[in-house]
């Protein structure tokens, strides 16, 4: 019974009363407290939580950081000038006061990887406009096509590891080296 009632909401009856049943001697029993079957959510129901106002980029002072992302949570210091900058489960890492990396794991972050004078200026790059990137692939055209990453990693100073979901692209002296399709979500031609 409850297979139907369940199969019976998924078609789209909103708010609609629910027969009562009889399970041998017992009493009827219904849904919801108010006899109703529970609403099923349509798309216009969901929330958008995706933030649409201004960010910032990777070479972003703190003082331009603080005005668009405001105060961090928590603020580490770390060795060697540098500093991890909490907000929520999200750390920017800056080296000298700007952006050394950064893991936007709760998406809490309000940055872009490149700013948008970029984004114009891949508007005729042949890679952009083809929608697929190969080995050899500058940032600015992995950038063009997949988007800010939700993680950045320099583990040497020539090398970049950027993060979309669990897949990875690596670049070494500003070039695509290697990448790992992991979650199938990049658009890179071998």
């Amino acid at each position: 019974m409850i297979f139907v009632v369940l199969f019976f909401c998924l078609l789209g009856c909103k708010n609609q009363t629910a027969p009562a049943t009889s399970f041998g001697n017992e009493d009827s029993i219904a849904i919801n407290d108010d006899d109703t079957l529970p609403t099923v959510p349509t798309d216009t129901d969901v929330v958008k939580t995706v933030y649409e106002g201004p960010k910032y980029t990777m070479d972003a002072t703190s003082e331009e950081i603080r005005k668009i992302q405001g105060e961090p949570d928590q603020i580490v210091s770390q060795p060697k000038n540098m500093q991890v900058w909490k907000y929520g489960k999200s750390e920017l890492n800056l080296l000298n006061g700007t952006i050394y990396s950064y893991n936007s794991i709760d998406k809490q972050l309000h940055i872009r990887y490149y700013g948008m004078e970029v984004s114009k200026e891949l508007a005729n790059d042949a890679t952009v406009k083809n929608g697929a990137y190969f080995f050899q692939a500058t940032k600015k055209q992995v950038f063009g096509i997949q988007g800010t990453p939700d993680r950045v990693e320099k583990p040497a100073p020539d090398q970049e590891i950027w993060y979309y979901g669990g897949s990875t692209v690596t670049f070494r002296n500003g070039k695509m080296t290697d990448y790992r399709n992991t979650d199938q979500n990049l658009d890179i031609r071998p």
